[in-house]
Parts: C-alpha cells; sequence; structure tokens
C-alpha cells in the first residue's frame, strides 16, 4: 500500500479486527492451560496453591492483573480516533 493515509472506518474496522484476534488468542492460551493442567491431573495443586495464597494475595494478583489490562487497553485506545 502506498503512503496514503486509510479511511478512518477502514482504521477502525483493522483495530477492531486486532481485538479480536487477540481476545482469541487469550482465549486458545486458556483453554490450552485448562487442558494441560486435566491432562497432568493438577487440579488439587491448583486448588491448594489458591488457598495458600489466602484473601490478600488473591486480591494482590488481581491488581496486578487489572493494571496490567490497564496499560494494554490505554495502548489501544491511546491510538483509537473519534
Amino acid at each position: 500500500m502506498s503512503d496514503e493515509k486509510l479511511p478512518v472506518a477502514s482504521r477502525r474496522d483493522t483495530a477492531r479486527g486486532l481485538l479480536t484476534a487477540l481476545g482469541h488468542r487469550r482465549g486458545l492460551v486458556l483453554l490450552a492451560l485448562v487442558f494441560l493442567v486435566t491432562r497432568l491431573e493438577l487440579w488439587l495443586e491448583v486448588a491448594r496453591g489458591i488457598g495458600d495464597l489466602g484473601a490478600l494475595g488473591l486480591a494482590l494478583w488481581g491488581l496486578v492483573i487489572v493494571a496490567v489490562l490497564s496499560v494494554v487497553s490505554f495502548l489501544a485506545f491511546r491510538r483509537a480516533k473519534p
């Protein structure tokens, strides 16, 4: 493609397609992790690990996940134009 700017609708569709592809990829990674834990019969260890974290540990890991998702969302929406 040349150096022409894409129309707004085309850029928006491209961003929507990218976010959809990333969402599908995350789903596949989660499905692969569940398959691996099931195949190796590690659910008891997973439950023990979550129990060992306790309420504070789970809350802190939740904050880490929210922070990472916030940064990713900021980077995605920073380039969006109304």
